[in-house]
């Protein structure tokens, strides 16, 4: 009974406790207070105070501050009792109080926030930084992006290994206009073209007190990849990502080198100046990015290679200047559907739009002449809807299109294939001024061509291997490009005017005409054509009324003892005659002024050498290696004598007249005579060739006029 009692008290305690739990917590199980009034809530968490901040590099001078609002960062600090620290949170409800322009550097932009203000600070390498450029202060050029630079580290294990820096730095290169007090003029070669693929900077902004722009100097700054979706044509196509998309070249720049912005795929615009007057080689190759461009009137030529591979090039504008687009300018501008080519070009190089497929509208000015070897080919839209017969690029010839009929191929597949006639005319109009290169290479069929008395030019390989061909009567004034004929098996008869302006190398090589010349000098008209070396040596004396020769004709003939040039002769060729290890004996007409480069290099025979009273400049290495030289007497009034002139002629003995004012470097080197014996060499007192011969510590004879 007890035990009952007992039981039933502890029963009760029990549930008065359970009862007052659920009064103390509420029906909602949240905590309240002493008379059940609900939810002890904590303070609100209240704002303190707000930090803003920019990277530095995202702003350069002079922009509107108001345009890169959405790259500022602003952090709140909040207070929270139940926290042991403030926490802080990103703030997107702020405004500028600060308007204007920047100037890099200045914390002058202000955000607000509710009742806080906060100065901007500035994170990352500021822009104009100098430390990000290595400088030469002599020449005024900046010769390297220090962040492309490797540096030296340490791994874990204490080795010392290269690799590029950790430092952050900017995405937008502001060059400064000088450094240290020293005006930056220049933009070395290299100087911000990256050796892998680091490259963050995407705009880069140029001082107007930068004239030049070398080789190279922002080549491959830009990171690209494999694009996988391209067509496939045989090989690897690339598209942008990321890197170098912008730049502005400023009316100070007058010269961009070779190479300048080769391989920057990402680059999208470019503002040329009207100050540079060429685009040189690959200026702008590969740069697949590139949509439109417009080239300055100042600009005269375009290089090769100039805008090969800008496969999203859409807009094209050339300069009213230019006479000459090179070799593959325009090569693989897939998108590329209309162009003017202005008045003035005269010459179109090879293959300069091959691969243009979209390219269907050309306007051709009249003043073009020469056309290259499938500048435009079938691959160009434009040529391959060119009709039946003969196909003219403006007044140039450039080809010739038969008749076509379907077939199917191996494959059971429709494909459109030439119909080639057994025997072929070509009848090229009046008003043609040029044919074009190899415009009828390898057409076996053509058994004769007409060619107008107006063509001016016949380019090279333009009938190569037209074994058909018999016959050719050439135009007064025609200029015949190299190799032109060459292979025309069954060319006989050839009629060449005197007014003829040029004449190329191999250009009727291996038709029957030159298989019937005799050995010794061949002359086609007033042109020393070809020199077939005789059965034993001879000596060689070039007519009066000479006025060049090509320099490749006498080069390494082992049979030539002596040459005589005449005075009508200006110029001797670089390598005319080169290792003629025979040659003993060498006069040169009063006429010749230029003696090129190697002219007479390695010569190792040579010992007599008259130079005649005309010449004012002798090239590089023109007499180097004649080492049985003993005398040679310079007339005067040469200016020129240039690097390693008479480089190992052992024997030599020379004067300097008082008329030179330009020696090269190593001129006497290696000229054993003059280095030991003080009387080999004299010279003019108070001339540039006495400083020379000082300067070098050259034994010599001092003259005093």
């Amino acid at each position: 009974m007890n035990t009952t009692k007992r039981l039933l008290s502890l029963l009760l305690v029990l549930a008065l406790t359970f009862t007052m739990v659920i009064i103390s917590v509420g029906c909602n199980g949240q905590e309240t207070d002493d008379k059940g009034n609900g939810k002890i809530e904590p303070p609100a968490p209240t704002i303190k105070s707000i930090e803003a901040s920019i990277n530095v590099a995202e702003l350069p001078v002079g922009s509107s501050i108001e345009s890169y609002a959405h790259m500022i960062t602003v952090v709140g600090t909040y207070s929270d009792s139940t926290a042991e620290k403030p926490h802080k949170e990103t703030i997107k409800d702020f405004t500028l109080e600060t308007k204007g322009a920047v100037a890099a550097g200045a914390g002058e932009i202000t955000v607000k926030s509710g009742s806080l203000n906060a100065d901007v600070a500035y994170t990352g390498v500021e822009a104009t930084d100098p430390a990000l450029f290595q400088f030469d202060s002599t020449t005024g050029a900046i010769t390297a992006f220090v962040p492309f630079l490797k540096v030296t580290k340490v791994d874990e294990e204490g080795k010392e290994y290269l690799d590029y820096p950790d430092e952050e730095y900017p995405t937008t290169i502001v060059i400064p206009s000088s450094i240290e007090g020293v005006k930056v003029t220049a933009i070395d070669s290299k100087a911000f073209s990256p050796e892998a693929q680091i490259t963050k900077f995407s705009k880069i902004i140029i001082p107007d007190s930068v004239t030049t722009i070398g080789s190279l100097a922002f080549a491959y700054a830009s990171i690209v990849k494999l694009d996988e979706d391209a067509p496939d044509t045989g090989y690897d196509r690339y598209k942008a990502n990321g890197g170098l998309d912008s730049v502005v070249i400023p009316n100070s720049v007058k010269e961009l080198g070779e190479k300048a912005f080769m391989e920057c795929g990402s680059l999208v615009n470019i503002v040329l100046p009207h100050s540079i007057t060429a685009i040189y080689d690959r200026t702008f190759d590969a740069c697949y990015s590139l949509k439109s461009i417009v080239i300055p009137d100042t600009v005269r030529s375009l290089g090769d290679y100039a805008f090969r591979k800008c496969y999203n090039l859409t807009s094209v504008t050339l300069s009213s200047s230019i006479d000459t687009i090179g070799r593959e300018t325009f090569r693989y501008c897939e998108v590329l559907e209309s162009l003017v080519i202005p008045e003035g070009v005269r010459s179109i190089g090879e293959q300069a739009f091959v691969d243009c497929t979209l390219l269907m509208k050309i306007t051709f000015p009249k003043s073009l002449i020469e056309v290259g070897k499938d500048a435009f080919n079938k691959t160009c839209k434009w040529r391959y809807n060119q009709k039946e017969g003969l196909v003219y690029a403006g007044n140039v010839v450039i080809g010739f299109n038969h008749k076509t009929k379907i077939e199917k191929n191996d494959r059971d597949i429709d494909v459109e294939v030439d119909i080639i006639p057994d025997k072929l005319t070509v009848d090229i109009k009046e008003g043609t001024v040029g044919i074009g290169g190899s415009a009828f290479e390898g057409l076996e069929q053509i058994t004769s061509a007409t060619i107008p008395s107006s063509v001016k030019y016949i380019g090279n390989r333009a009938f190569a291997n037209c074994t058909g061909i018999t016959t050719v009567a050439l135009p007064e004034n025609i200029n015949i490009a190299e190799s032109a004929f060459i292979n025309c098996s069954s060319l006989e008869n050839i009629t060449i005017p005197e007014s003829t302006t040029g004449l190329g190398k191999f250009a009727f090589d291996g038709t029957a005409w030159y298989d019937k010349q005799p050995k010794g000098l061949v002359f086609i008209g007033k042109f020393l054509y070809a020199y077939t070396p005789e059965d034993d040596v001879t000596d060689i004396v070039l007519p009066d009324g000479l006025t060049t020769f090509p320099g490749y004709l006498f080069n390494g003939k082992k049979n030539i003892t002596s040459i005589v040039i005449p005075d009508s002769v200006t110029s001797i060729p670089a390598n005319a005659f080169f290792n003629c290890s025979s040659l003993k004996s060498v006069k040169t007409g009063n006429g010749v002024q230029v003696i090129e480069d190697s002219a007479f290099g390695n010569c190792t025979s040579l010992k007599e050498i008259t130079i005649g009273t005309g010449v004012k400049t002798i090239g590089t290495s023109s007499f180097s290696e004649c080492r049985n030289v003993e005398t040679l007497v310079l007339p005067e009034g040469i200016v020129t004598i240039s690097d390693r002139a008479f480089f190992g002629c052992a024997r030599l003995a020379i004067n300097i007249p008082a008329s030179v004012t330009e020696l090269g470097e190593g001129v006497f080197e290696n000229c054993i005579y003059i280095e030991n014996s003080k009387n080999k060499i004299s010279v003019i007192a108070g001339t540039v060739g006495e400083t020379y011969v000082k300067e070098n510590k050259l034994p010599h004879t001092t003259v005093t006029q």
